[in-house]
């Protein structure tokens, strides 16, 4: 059961890719890094999922995941609208898979060896999941780190100097 006793259902929807992405995976395929571009957008996929399957055990309905070649949105229905647990829980579980991915690979590295096609891949993995942690941390929104600090600080100061706080704060950083 979801929230307020609804039925909450999972539908699987394929990830939009944006156009500009095609060109991105054209760019790497000609340049030789196929591998490294499929490895970084299935962990930005991976990210996602991690919000949208949290955000599932709280009652809110995946509308879409979309790939830019920045990055990835998992748009989930109901997001704004739920509990603070709610919230600050379903936006750490895409940087938490990154922290995963990011041990999975740097692991799976060691273990292969730099020169096996595993230890490059894990290598890939780990420096593309690194790159993600890292950025996805970031306190400006929209980022996730972002958004978390957003709800840490809405108990305290109400959502919308919350808000201000942190576009002042990405436009200082900027």
């Amino acid at each position: 059961m979801g929230a307020g006793g609804a039925r909450a259902r999972w539908g699987w929807r394929w990830p939009v890719i944006h156009p500009s992405l095609v060109l991105v995976a054209g760019l790497a395929v000609v340049s030789g890094r196929a591998g490294e571009v499929v490895v970084l957008f299935g962990s930005v996929l991976a990210h996602e999922l991690g919000h949208s399957l949290v955000g599932r055990l709280f009652g809110l309905r995946l509308q879409r995941i979309t790939l830019y070649p920045f990055g990835g949105v998992a748009e989930l229905a109901g997001l704004e609208r739920a509990s603070p647990r709610a919230r600050l829980a379903t936006l750490v579980a895409g940087p938490l898979v990154s922290l995963l991915l990011f041990l999975a690979g740097g692991w799976l590295a060691g273990q292969a060896g730099p020169e096996s096609p595993w230890g490059r891949w894990g290598g890939s993995l780990h420096e593309a999941n690194r790159g993600l942690l890292v950025a996805n941390l970031l306190p400006v929104g929209p980022l996730d780190g972002g958004r978390m600090v957003e709800v840490a600080l809405e108990r305290r100061v109400g959502v919308g100097v919350a808000r201000r706080w942190l576009m002042g704060a990405g436009v200082g950083t900027g």
